[in-house]
């Protein structure tokens, strides 16, 4: 049978239709949602553009993993994010034992507390804003401080009084 090419069976729509919506929520991204529930991704870009219920459904996935992209913008934003403190390349924080009393590196069975610093995202906190309020947050351009020049706005004259 040289030269005969064996395709492997394909799955019924209903086993990987479920899987891969599933999986596009959680994942936004098509590639990795086909992969997961094993399907081509050509096999799903063609039910989607023939059946207006698998796209409406697909574009739900996409934002069910939008909501859940915004969601952790706005703890990264708002509620911070603990990252550790390296000193010297060495993780900082505090030994303790199995009741959380402080004690010494080398005690048995003590476990290193790390100390973290709360970070926050002031990029993301503006992306959110203007998202949100547009007409407050949005940037604007004006550079002539309402009708005069910029430089004037500021008390800065290139051009001083030829009488003073």
């Amino acid at each position: 049978m040289d030269g005969e090419h064996k395709s492997t069976p394909r799955k019924p729509r209903k086993l990987w239709r479920k899987a891969f919506l599933e999986a596009l929520a959680k994942t936004g991204n098509v590639r990795e949602a086909a992969e997961l529930a094993d399907v081509d991704r050509s096999r799903v870009h063609r039910l989607r553009e023939s059946s207006p219920a698998f796209a409406a459904a697909w574009d739900r996935a996409v934002e069910d993993a939008a909501d859940v992209l915004e969601r952790e913008a706005v703890r990264r934003a708002v509620e911070g994010v603990d990252e550790p403190v390296i000193y010297k390349g060495e993780l900082c924080g505090t030994w303790v034992d199995g009741q959380g009393r402080v004690v010494a590196k080398d005690t048995p069975g003590a476990v290193l507390v790390p100390l973290t610093v709360k970070r926050y995202s002031d990029a993301l906190l503006q992306t959110l804003l203007r998202a949100a309020k547009p007409e407050k947050y949005r940037e604007r351009q004006d550079h002539t401080s309402g009708g005069r020049p910029f430089y004037k706005a500021y008390g800065f004259d290139p051009e001083p009084n030829a009488e003073g």
